[in-house]
């Protein structure tokens, strides 16, 4: 592996890890067992399931991996009934993982906005 490949794999390790803290940390604001297993079990173990396939190299950690956290990351977001300003401060912090890395550098907050959007209304 060279250094451009260590990097993008730290980066993508960063933000795997990033979406698993923020789907531990935000709090729970439905209470609907159904729809927390659907919308909050469910994507979460994906999310670790990509981390472990990632960290044992059966998925290549690039942009469609990242891609993959964040829509989980919605999911939970969404199910959960997380505040805008929560989703806009834990998504900032992703994205300046993101930006801080030449392979995702293009990745801002404006490129995440549709995440933060489109969970309006929901938890306020």
């Amino acid at each position: 592996m060279n250094d451009w490949d260590g990097q993008v794999r730290e980066t993508v390790a960063a933000v795997l890890n990033s979406c698993l803290a923020a789907a531990v940390c935000t709090q729970n604001r439905n209470h609907d067992q159904e729809e927390y297993d659907r919308g909050v079990a469910s994507p979460y173990a994906k999310l670790l399931q990509l981390d472990e396939d990632v960290n044992s190299g059966v998925v290549k950690p690039d942009r469609e991996c990242l891609v993959q956290a964040l829509r989980c990351l919605k999911r939970i977001f969404i199910t959960k009934m997380v505040p805008e300003e929560n989703r806009i401060q834990r998504f900032g912090e992703i994205a300046s993982l993101m930006s801080a890395d030449p392979a995702f550098r293009e990745i801002r907050i404006e490129s995440l906005q549709p995440w933060v959007d489109e969970t309006k209304g929901n938890g306020r």
